[in-house]
């Protein structure tokens, strides 16, 4: 397992963004979204410290392969952040008394209709983002076959399978993507060892 934190942060490939500032979607004034900006960082007493925590998935096709493929969900066109941004296959936030893997359990179910067996999961990274009052984040795979991935429509556009590489080189370019794998995949913890 791996452990994104401000260090491996510090040591990721450029961009890099200031501990002063963070990464949120940025709209125009009719709320269509462009694409992810910076803003400053504004520590509001309300928000310090961990306010949650926050469970993600990646369904990967041959784990053991030399370049395995990553279920990237792809937001559906109507959510207000990242809309058709690069997500996890499924995340989400933890319901009150849920430990992370358990809410990727119900995030997989919700999103993507999958009852997966607690024992597929598989912890490969976790972390506390450095914005001083975020969520903690856990990352979880499981293996997934050649069949196609359910999902619901409300939520999800698409699946795409892309290689570790493909992500990295997507969040470096830019390309919308939720903020938290964007970070991750821009990390020196970057990509998953399994």
């Amino acid at each position: 397992m791996s452990v994104f934190t401000a260090a491996a942060a510090a040591a990721a490939d450029e961009p890099r963004q200031s501990p002063d500032v963070e990464i949120v979607p940025g709209f125009d004034a009719a709320g269509v979204y462009l694409r992810d900006v910076e803003r400053p960082l504004v520590m509001r007493p309300e928000r310090t410290g961990i306010y949650g925590q926050a469970g993600q998935l990646f369904l990967v096709r041959g784990a053991d392969a030399k370049e395995p493929l990553f279920g990237v969900a792809v937001r559906h066109r109507d959510k207000k952040a990242w809309p058709r941004g690069l997500d996890f296959t499924a995340s989400g936030m933890s319901d009150p008394g849920e430990d992370e893997k358990t809410t990727t359990l119900r995030e997989a179910s919700e999103e993507i209709g999958l009852q997966l067996d607690p024992a597929a999961l598989r912890l490969v990274a976790s972390w506390v983002p450095r914005d001083g009052y975020s969520s903690r984040s856990a990352v979880f795979v499981a293996d997934w076959g050649e069949e196609p991935i359910p999902f619901n429509t409300a939520d999800i556009e698409e699946i795409r399978w892309m290689t570790a590489a493909a992500i990295s080189a997507a969040a470096k370019a830019g390309v919308p993507m939720k903020s938290d794998l964007r970070a991750y995949a821009l990390s020196a913890a970057w990509p998953p060892a399994f």
